[in-house]
């Protein structure tokens, strides 16, 4: 009777722990999304504003999905 008990702890506390871990990466990706369009915005307004040394800077491709697909029959 008691090793049930335990065994339900310890799973109630790997459950707890994985969505600890789950939530902590939730919170990264989030971060490093406003991280990168906050970097996007800057280089943008960098460029506007100073258009003759940033002339050499490349601005961002957004993804093109189109060739996903293009090796399936």
């Amino acid at each position: 009777m008691y090793s049930d008990d335990l065994s339900v702890l310890f799973s109630i506390i790997a459950l707890a722990f994985g969505i600890f871990i789950l939530a902590l990466l939730v919170r990264l990706w989030i971060v490093l999304g406003v991280i990168h369009d906050t970097c996007r915005i800057l280089q943008r307004i960098a460029k506007e504003k100073y258009p003759e040394e940033t002339s050499n800077v490349q601005q961002p491709k957004e993804p093109n999905n189109s060739d996903v697909f293009d090796h399936l029959p």
